[in-house]
This record gives structure tokens, C-alpha cells and sequence, in this order.
């Protein structure tokens, strides 16, 4: 008698990321259209949290003695490994976050799972461990899916010959369902609704300064000043890291959107949301959004799946590219170059013509996703082959 066969995913799930959590619900989305009869289970920080919210299957990543064991019973007993989602592939001033993710895979390998590496962005890589670790890992994988040209560039120039594959981010998985009609009647609508989504710039590479983050929260009060001054605004600070249960609230989303709000001239303009359980209550408020300011990757990921124009703040490569991905760098501002006059401008050019940045936001995305086709079509033929 056939069993259905077992994948296993592992990422940074369990953390109260509500951008982590929407590639997680895409990858088993996705998996449930390429092949419905496979089952997932999630490694997970916080199992008892990634089964409420995704109603799936979870076991303890890290953990005590019997987790170690549960973990290594389902790496045997898997056919499929799935290093799924986000920036994994990068270093830190304090360490190699690759390499962390790389021995996940690496024990995969070593028990003859077809192993996969989907949906991932390459980060800062200067450490020489990292650079050593990376293709001597990925040179064994069967499918390796990067979400953008620049990180299927670096990692080809840090030496990994396997074919990659650059595939549309795993969080665009979840507002595949939406209408991206929209209504224009934009001119009789009272308030206009923006989103803002910010963050510290803890734990990153050497190009980010987390000492920049005091003159970012300051620029970005004043440019929502200067918007107040001009229209009927109200602001929606997104957290896209934060819990109702959070007990490092100086360093999560909400504790910087409250931030912002002190800062600013006029805080009864704004709504400060504590936390979003899960992507679909997130999508659900955000369709009443008409921009979106962000520096978290997923609030213009997601904000572009259902056509809602965003103004990228670039901490991180990423965003650029992803920005790039969709034909959308000129509503992008470097973090260096951040200025509230020049946010203003974004904001403006994009609220005084809102019909043509959505149809053109509209068709980046479309040109996106068609690009990846070829890449999601040889993703499922390794699920079905194997």
C-alpha cells in the first residue's frame, strides 16, 4: 500500500514574524496546488502557535533532548526537505545566520531527502565560512528557487553551479485570490489610508548602522506631519515582528510604531495596530490601505498582491531588489538618503495619479510572477517525479 510522502519545512516560523508566517502559508499553498497529496510538517520555534495559525502539523525547532528526536524522526522519515523563505542566506556582524539554516539542510541531505531550497534571498556574505559553506551545500541540493536576479548572481559568483531558479516571493501565494479591480472613485473617498510599517535595524550586516534608526523614526514623523498638514490622512502603523504576548517590546514593531506616533505633531491621526494573528486578518485591514511606507520587505510584498502602490525604505538589499522585481524603483528611497520632503513626493505623485501607479504596480507584479512560471513548473515536476 503507497503512504503519502512527507516534506518537511523548515524556516524562521514561530517567531511572531507576520512576514516569515505569509511565506509559510505560501509555500503550503503552493504545495497543496503542485501536489495535493503530500504531507507537510513545520519546524517551528513556537509548534503549539504555527498549528493555530496554519492549521498544519508542527514539531519543535531547538528544544530539549525529545525534540532532538522527534526531529530526527522526521528527517528520516521525510521525502522532501524544504529550506523555505526569507533572507537565510547572509551574515551578521555577530554571526553566520547561513550557516545556521545550511546544517538544516545539510542533515537533510545526509538522509537522502530530496532536498530543496525555495523562496530564500541572498544577503551580505563576507565572512569566509559563509562563502565556503554555501556551495559546498547547495552544489548537492536538487532545486534551488531564489526570489530575485541579484541573488541568483551572488550565488553563482560564490561558486554554486547547480541550476537556480528565480521564483516569485512565497508571500505573493496568499493574495493569488483577490480581485485586483479597483474602485476609482478615489477623489470622494474621506480619509485617505496609509500604512507604515517600521522596524529596528538590529542584527543585520555591516552596511546597516543601527544608530541611523533615532534620525529614520524622526524623518519619517515628520513626513507624516507634512502629509497631515495637506490632506485628510489617517496612518496605520503596521508591525509585521510583534505579539500580544511579546516580552522584548524595545525591540518589536510595536514599540517603533509607538515611537513614531510620539514623535509626531498630530498622534490622533493615527491607529496603532498591536499585532496581526495571522496573514489573512493582515490582508484583510490592509485592502482599505490606498499607500503603503515600508521598511519590512512584506508590507510591500504583500501590499503589491493586492495592488496597493508602496514607497520602499531601503535598510536592506533586499527591498531594492524586490522593488526592481516589480518595476517599482522609482517609489524606492535609500535608507541613507531618507528625507521627509522626499517622502512627500512619493506620497503626492502617487495619491494625485492613484489609478496609473496601481496599473502600472498592477503590471510590474503580472511580469513578475509570469517570469517565475518556468521555475514553479520545474518545482513541480521534481515533486512529481520523485
Amino acid at each position: 500500500m503507497n503512504r503519502n510522502k512527507k516534506v518537511l519545512i523548515c524556516g524562521y516560523y514561530g517567531y511572531h514574524n507576520l512576514g516569515d508566517e505569509a511565506m509559510l502559508s505560501g509555500i503550503l499553498t503552493l504545495l497543496k496546488k503542485v501536489q495535493p497529496d503530500l504531507v507537510p510538517t513545520v519546524l517551528s520555534s513556537n509548534p503549539s502557535n504555527t498549528k493555530t495559525i496554519h492549521s498544519i502539523k508542527a514539531i519543535k525547532q531547538g528544544g530539549n533532548f525529545l525534540d532532538k528526536l522527534r526531529r530526527l524522526f522526521h528527517y528520516v522519515m521525510s521525502d522532501y526537505f524544504i529550506l523555505g523563505g526569507g533572507d537565510l542566506l547572509r551574515d551578521t556582524a555577530k554571526s553566520s545566520i547561513a550557516n545556521s539554516w545550511l546544517s538544516s539542510v545539510q542533515k537533510a541531505i545526509k538522509f537522502k531527502c530530496c532536498t530543496i531550497v525555495l523562496g530564500v534571498s541572498v544577503g551580505e556574505i563576507f565572512k569566509d565560512e559563509t562563502k565556503k559553506l554555501i556551495p559546498e551545500v547547495l552544489n548537492q541540493v536538487d532545486y534551488i528557487g531564489v526570489r530575485d536576479f541579484q541573488s541568483k548572481l551572488k550565488l553563482e559568483n560564490l561558486g554554486v553551479v547547480q541550476k537556480i531558479h528565480i521564483v516569485k516571493d512565497l508571500a505573493l501565494e496568499n493574495s493569488a485570490k483577490y480581485n485586483l479591480n479597483f474602485d476609482y472613485s478615489h477623489e470622494e473617498k474621506k480619509p485617505i489610508n496609509v500604512g507604515m510599517a517600521v522596524r529596528k535595524l538590529s542584527n543585520r550586516g555591516p552596511s546597516v548602522n543601527p544608530q541611523t534608526y533615532s534620525n529614520v523614526a524622526i524623518e519619517i514623523a515628520a513626513f507624516i506631519d507634512l502629509l497631515v498638514e495637506k490632506h485628510d490622512v489617517k496612518i496605520h502603523m503596521l508591525p509585521f515582528q510583534a505579539s500580544q504576548v511579546s516580552s522584548r517590546l524595545d525591540s518589536d514593531d510595536y514599540a517603533c510604531s509607538l515611537e513614531i506616533v510620539n514623535l509626531s505633531n498630530c498622534p490622533d491621526r493615527f491607529v496603532v495596530h498591536r499585532c496581526f494573528e495571522s496573514v489573512e486578518e493582515y490582508i484583510e485591514m490592509s485592502r482599505e490601505l490606498d499607500v503603503v511606507v515600508g521598511m519590512r520587505l512584506h508590507s510591500l510584498i504583500l501590499a503589491a498582491g493586492i495592488g496597493i502602490p508602496a514607497i520602499g525604505i531601503e535598510y536592506d538589499p533586499k527591498v531594492r531588489y524586490f522593488m526592481n522585481e516589480v518595476n517599482q524603483l522609482e517609489n524606492m528611497v535609500p535608507l541613507n538618503c531618507l528625507d521627509r520632503h522626499c517622502l512627500l513626493a512619493m506620497a503626492e505623485k502617487i495619491l494625485q495619479d492613484l489609478p496609473n501607479a496601481q496599473e502600472k504596480l498592477t503590471s510590474g507584479l503580472i511580469t513578475y510572477r509570469k517570469s517565475t512560471d518556468e521555475s514553479i513548473k520545474t518545482f513541480k515536476e521534481l515533486l512529481s517525479c520523485n
